[in-house]
């Protein structure tokens, strides 16, 4: 006698109307899951009138621990804002604890309306919080950086100063779109307003490395500002300095008179100067845009051409014809 057979269950009929909208539905409410990694934290932005913000005027930095040491921007691989959602993920910092304090500023340029988050890592893999941006004071997003290699130890950075303001300077390594780390302070003190400065001088290059910088500026109310265009800079890739002008750009052919000479990317470990074949005394860096120097004497009455030269590098400035000229 055969044992009687068990019936095996036929697949779900996909012809069946109730089946195929249960699958749309679950499919349509996994979608905003599925779109960020684990550890997310996603949601929009809108402005105060409840628009979304364009993609070119929206700007976010975010970190954790009360420590701005390690930054994520709006431009690193993994986060993102596409016009209406913002998202980023915890997984991408290196410090990351559930319970652990989260920063996030959010900044519009074009309305002056901004918006500072601030909670702490939850332990679930998703976290939704809808942004509402609100009037705010903040710097203006900092412009005109610029990144020259003095040498293989040291790149000079430079920015058009805002009264007032301070710059926090942050670097990653090109190849790796990931977290920036701050350079003014490694710590990432919130206490350490930054750089009230033009400039900034990365003495950490390894004399290899293709690096990007960031900078951001913050304001007496610790309010930041939205972040700098990206610049790269290749530590292998010394540049010469510039000349432009010598004050006084006149003296007594017997010298001893002290100018300041100003350019562009001078070389704060030193650098020399010659005026016409005669090298310069007392030579003092003070920034990578003007030194200090004690003319030599000259054989005779005339105009000279003004030379800087790196130290580190040996490289040259372009003179500055007729830079300075000897009187009689």
């Amino acid at each position: 006698m055969k044992a009687p057979m068990h019936k095996i269950p036929r697949p779900p009929d996909f012809r069946g109307r109730r089946w195929v909208w249960a699958c749309v539905i679950l499919t349509w409410c996994l979608l905003p899951a599925l779109a960020h990694a684990q550890g997310s934290i996603f949601g929009t932005v809108q402005n105060a009138n409840l628009t979304n913000p364009p993609t070119t005027d929206l700007y976010w930095v975010g970190f954790l621990d009360d420590t701005d040491e390690e930054i994520r921007i709006e431009l690193n691989t993994g986060a993102g804002y596409d016009g209406t959602n913002w998202y980023d993920d915890f997984q991408n910092y290196t410090t990351r604890v559930a319970g652990n304090p989260y920063d996030y500023f959010f900044v519009n340029i074009t309305n002056g309306q901004g918006f500072h988050l601030a909670k702490t890592i939850p332990a679930n893999s998703f976290q939704q919080e809808n942004i509402l941006l609100a009037p705010m004071t903040f710097p203006a997003r900092p412009a005109g950086l610029v990144a020259r290699v003095a040498s293989v130890s040291r790149i000079n950075l430079s920015w058009n100063y805002q009264t007032g303001v301070t710059y926090h300077v942050y670097r990653r390594a090109t190849a790796n779109n990931g977290t920036f780390r701050r350079l003014d302070s490694p710590t990432g003190l919130l206490t350490n307003p930054g750089v009230a400065d033009s400039f900034f001088v990365d003495a950490t290059s390894d004399g290899l490395s293709d690096y990007t910088y960031i900078i951001i500026g913050q304001n007496p109310a610790g309010n930041f500002s939205a972040h700098s265009v990206t610049v790269s800079a290749l530590a292998s890739a010394s540049v010469a300095p510039t000349v432009t002008v010598v004050t006084p750009d006149s003296g007594s052919a017997a010298g001893g008179i002290v100018v300041t000479i100003k350019g562009t990317n001078f070389d704060v470990a030193g650098a020399s100067v010659t005026f016409g074949a005669n090298p310069a005394t007392g030579v003092t860096v003070q920034s990578p845009f003007a030194l200090t120097c004690t003319v030599p004497s000259s054989g005779f009455v005339g105009a000279v051409n003004v030379v800087v030269t790196n130290t580190a590098s040996g490289l040259a400035s372009a003179p500055l014809i007729n830079g300075f000229r000897y009187l009689g």
